[in-house]
């Protein structure tokens, strides 16, 4: 049976509601209307704790039904709850308007706040200028959502402004900075004009006796110096200090480049500067660099220079000159020459060394201290070779000259005297009859014929041989020298004439 409960009125004790009379803790009991309920002992010893666990087990379910997997987006930019009492429309648009007034790019942007929806409208220069100022707008408290209308501008006069404005103000930028960068210019001027003064002086070098590959690598290292130092000086006026690490990790890396790029002109030049200072050999000298001959010329940065007998300019990369075999036939003044002789296997050779090297003495341009001297190579089949060496003093007398008229004073000499040099022979044994074989002779060796009547003896042909220097390659070297102006590393003299080119 349902009973109609009278209208609640406040209570005066605290509670929220009062009951209606006859109900509550204190009224009496009446038979026939109470109706108890009985439950277990178990339940009732153990209510708080099973209220306890519902809760957490409904607490968990809960929980677990509110898990979400949050993206990157999410969690760095968290969901701001909408609050219930929103900010008034009039004042969030007056702060957004004036936060776009204080930023260049968002100044052409219009704004309208509809109970909390902001409207973005009007145009922009970039549409990147679009996005940042929708993104502004979501910050500001109050805002629900923004809707970006804004359109960027395709205009060539409204895109150029603000780069003209930009150029306007680096122009007075300058403007306001031409006294100092003039004073900068003129320290970076003076500090140029020292170190082109440095390049050309020599009498401090001179003094050190420094030598002229040597001299040249001290005064561009000097000079380059002087140059940093002054373009330091001028950033440091300029307050661009910040900026030397960057040029100088910029250099690095553009000199890392050039190197392998250049690498071939690197290493010429590297080579080049080691063959000055070790200078295994002067201009006028007959060298031989692998199977090339001829006689220095120029050193340069970049190559050897040669010129031959045949009076031809060889150039050799000074890479290969450093890691070729070099000869230098005039290091030593002193030459030694050598000539082989077949003789005859019966001849008597003590009698033939000592005509030999009696000829060669008493010839012009053979050294008599060490003598000529002769020496048996080896024991052919038909002769014996032996061989003769004099000496020749390259200062005074032309190698080649002397070596040539050596051969033919020799020989005159051996001939004179009746000393056989055959010629390459072999025996052929052949079987005849015995009456054949008598009358077949081997003729004997024939020899020389005798010198003609009022010819000159040996000895006084030797003393008038025609062994002087020749000039022509040396001439050849003076004008080259005399008519280019191309750098030369070598510490040589430009006069060449005390040395012999061969």
């Amino acid at each position: 049976m349902r009973r109609a409960f009278p209208a609640m009125r406040p209570s005066r004790k605290g509670f929220a509601h009062d009951l209606p009379d006859g109900y509550g803790p204190d009224a009496p009991e009446r038979p026939g209307r109470s109706l108890r309920i009985s439950y277990p002992r178990w339940l009732r010893r153990h209510a708080a704790a099973s209220c306890v666990l519902l809760a957490l087990l409904v607490w968990g379910a809960t929980a677990w039904g509110q898990v979400t997997v949050q993206t990157p987006q999410d969690a760095a930019e968290p969901a701001r709850p909408i609050p219930l009492e929103a900010a008034p429309d009039d004042r969030l648009e007056t702060r957004i308007r004036q936060t776009f007034s204080h930023i260049e790019a968002f100044r052409g942007i219009q704004v309208d706040v509809t109970d909390g929806v902001v409207r973005l409208s009007g145009a922009a220069e970039r549409a990147s200028a679009a996005q940042k100022a929708e993104e502004l707008a979501s910050r500001f408290e109050g805002v629900a959502h923004v809707v970006n209308d804004v359109e960027a501008q395709a205009e060539l006069e409204r895109r150029l402004a603000p780069a003209l404005r930009r150029l306007g103000g680096l122009w007075d930028s300058l403007l306001a900075s031409l006294p100092i960068l003039g004073v900068a210019l003129a320290v970076l001027l003076a500090f140029a004009v020292l170190s082109r003064l440095l390049l050309r002086w020599d009498w401090l070098w001179e003094r050190m006796g420094v030598g002229l590959l040597l001299r040249n690598i001290l005064r561009n290292l000097t000079a380059t110096l002087v140059i940093i130092a002054g373009v330091l000086l001028a950033l440091q006026l300029l307050d661009l200090t910040a900026l030397v690490g960057a040029v100088i990790g910029a250099a690095g890396l553009f000199g890392l480049a050039l190197g392998f790029a250049f690498r071939d002109v690197a290493e010429n030049y590297l080579s080049g500067m080691l063959l000055g200072l070790r200078s295994p050999f002067g201009i006028g000298d007959y060298v031989a660099v692998g199977d090339l001959e001829g006689s220095v010329l120029r050193l340069t940065s970049r190559e050897l220079i040669l010129i031959t007998l045949d009076g031809n300019h060889v150039r050799i990369p000074n890479a290969e000159v450093f890691k070729s075999t070099i000869i230098n036939y005039m290091r030593n003044p002193l030459r030694r020459f050598g000539i082989e002789v077949g003789v005859g296997t019966s001849e008597d050779l003590r009698r033939v060394q000592e005509l030999g090297c009696a000829a060669l003495a008493a010839m012009k341009g053979v050294m008599e201290d060490p003598p000529p001297v002769m020496f048996v190579e080896s024991l052919g089949e038909y002769n014996v070779i032996v061989r003769f060496h004099g000496w020749v003093d390259q200062r005074r007398y032309d190698f080649l000259k002397v070596r040539s008229e050596a051969k033919r004073i020799l020989k005159a000499a051996l001939d004179e005297e009746g000393v056989v040099m055959p010629m390459p022979m072999r025996d052929i044994l052949v079987r005849r009859p015995k009456q054949a074989e008598a009358e077949t002779t081997t003729p004997p060796p024939t020899k020389p014929a005798a010198r003609p009547s009022g010819k000159p003896p040996v000895k006084d042909e030797a003393r008038k041989a025609d062994v002087g220097r020749e000039e022509h390659i040396d001439k050849q070297i003076r004008d080259e020298l005399a008519a280019s102006s191309e750098e030369n590393l070598l510490q040589g003299q430009k006069e060449v004439g005390k040395k012999h080119s061969r």
